[in-house]
């Protein structure tokens, strides 16, 4: 994946995060609480992968495609950390 393609995702993914979510805590623990959440769940993905591999070649791209969506979302909840810091 192209650093293009990633950024173009990670914008996409912000749009629609704040237009889901609008609310965001008012303090940096509840934000770092946020983004501390979706690296857990890419972790999650990444354990997922390593230790419980499908053996079939779909559900395995399936499980590749899982970690890069935990992973852009990571990377929204820390910009939207970024952005929300006082």
């Amino acid at each position: 994946m192209t650093k293009t393609k990633i950024w173009h995702l990670i914008e996409q993914k912000a749009r629609e995060s704040k237009k889901k979510n609008p609310s965001w805590p008012d303090h940096p623990a509840g934000q770092a609480g946020m983004v501390c959440k979706e690296s857990g769940v890419l972790m999650t993905s990444c354990m997922n992968y390593k230790y419980d591999r499908s053996k079939d070649k779909v559900l395995q791209a399936g499980q590749v495609e899982e970690m890069k969506t935990n992973a852009i979302n990571t990377v929204v909840a820390a910009l939207r950390f970024l952005e929300n810091i006082k």
